[in-house]
């Protein structure tokens, strides 16, 4: 609990992913791909869809690399959390052995307790009596508060194994975040890019070829007058 009071590096981290997210979404080039036909990318604006979203990017840079370091102290946060659940998890794990054996010794004594009950109560019935309510009853009583006890340590046990799973997760997440997604993104916008300025000099080769052919078939047409 005092290390959860500390930090929350867990909502940290979520922010931070949603963060990334939503960026990425903003700076995805590839929604500009409705955008590629001659006539569309003649009217004012509109062509310079795919070249604004780079621009986007490049000034996003800095951003993204602020998320990124964000997850990135968050992972380690998140690491250093699951050394703590480790460690606990220990401690109630050795708890749990003692409960046990306590559970079991009061188990034997209220036995022999009630399997002399009887012969006692044959000689001294208000012996038996005072052993029975002075010393069965909070034999068992004792041995209910420990069954108690031992069932909240299994729940804090397996609360925390809960815990240290999802941080995993949590840091795998984080991991695909920051290397796959970002490098992503990166790639996406690059590809745009080239294909972009590719497009753009298979027009020009495209309309240089329509030149030329011009060319051909009007030299033709004279030479055949």
């Amino acid at each position: 609990l005092n290390q959860l009071q500390k930090s929350d590096e867990g909502s940290n981290v979520a922010d931070a992913l949603v963060d990334l997210r939503n960026l990425v979404s903003e700076l995805d080039p590839s929604i500009a791909k409705n955008f590629s036909s001659k006539l569309l990318r003649k009217i004012p604006f509109v062509g310079k869809k795919i070249d604004n979203k780079i621009k986007s990017y490049q000034s996003s840079e800095t951003q993204i690399k602020d998320i990124v370091s964000s997850l990135e102290a968050g992972k380690e946060s998140l690491k250093k959390d699951n050394i703590e659940i480790i460690e606990e998890r220990k401690k109630l794990w050795a708890n749990m052995g003692k409960l046990e054996q306590c559970i079991l010794a009061t188990k034997i004594f209220s036995e022999k307790i009630k399997k002399a009950l009887p012969e006692i109560a044959a000689e001294h019935p208000e012996k038996a009596r005072i052993v029975q309510q002075d010393i069965l009853f909070y034999v068992e009583q004792k041995q209910m508060d420990l069954l108690t006890n031992l069932a909240v340590n299994m729940q804090a046990y397996m609360s925390l194994d809960v815990a240290s799973k999802n941080n995993v997760e949590l840091i795998k997440g984080v991991e695909r975040a920051t290397s796959t997604t970002v490098q992503a993104l990166k790639v996406s916008v690059m590809l745009a890019q080239l294909l972009t300025n590719q497009k753009n000099v298979a027009e020009k080769v495209t309309a240089v070829n329509e030149v030329t052919e011009g060319l051909i078939l009007g030299t033709a047409k004279a030479l055949n007058q």
